[in-house]
């Protein structure tokens, strides 16, 4: 019994399959490490810039929140300054306050004397012998005579306020005597520094015809 040998032209195309076969698996291969060797090498980098891009976020976020920290103690500083600038207003108002009060209390002896002083230096006036009134019954006409005293004015003065501080002092004198006096109309207005005539104002006497004299000294008035 003979052996039948395969023939060989039937053979060489499963060899070539074969042979396929190996070059594909080799070239997969091949391929695939490559491949892994690529990821390998650009695993790093990738890393790298990750990290530089996450360290870039953090860098502006803390920026803005520096940001917002500054405009915020700004804020508070420009507050505190305008505090600080009323403060500063209120303790002036205050000083000025305290002031005005114990200016009265530690000025009053000479705002007192000054007054004294100046009624001194007034020389008391006669004005001219005004027209004859009417005497008491059973009696004669009687001539009235005024004397009065001569007041600078004071800044702030008027007539009025100067009649009312001489009324207050014991000299019976009204406002419209004074305008009469100095030839003042209702609508004229007093100068600091003017000098003007307040009469002692007229009284009838009794009996004997009897002019009235000043004193050395006439009572001065108070401040209005």
């Amino acid at each position: 019994m003979t052996t039948r040998r395969p023939d060989s032209v039937s053979i060489r195309p499963f060899v070539r399959r074969i042979r396929l076969l190996c070059l594909c698996s080799c070239l997969s291969l091949c391929l695939t490490g490559n491949g892994r060797l690529l990821a390998q090498e650009e695993t790093p980098e990738i890393i790298r810039q990750q990290d530089e891009e996450e360290a870039k976020r953090k860098v502006l976020r803390a920026s803005d929140t520096l940001d917002q920290i500054e405009g915020t103690v700004e804020g508070h500083t420009r507050e505190l300054q305008h505090l600080q600038q009323e403060l500063s207003q209120l303790k002036e108002e205050l000083r000025n306050l305290h002031g005005r009060l114990s200016q009265p209390s530690a000025s009053a002896p000479a705002s007192m004397s000054a007054p004294e002083k100046e009624t001194a230096d007034r020389k008391p006036t006669q004005a001219p012998s005004g027209p004859s009134e009417p005497g008491l019954a059973g009696e004669g006409p009687h001539t009235k005579v005024v004397a009065g005293y001569y007041y600078k004015v004071q800044a702030g003065d008027t007539v009025s306020a100067i009649a009312e501080a001489y009324r207050q002092s014991g000299v019976p004198v009204t406002a419209e005597q004074i305008r009469t006096a100095n030839g003042l109309s209702r609508r004229e207005s007093l100068r600091p520094g003017q000098k003007i005539f307040v009469p002692k104002g007229t009284a009838k006497p009794k009996g004997t015809v009897k002019k009235k004299h000043t004193s050395s000294t006439p009572p001065a008035p108070t401040s209005p």
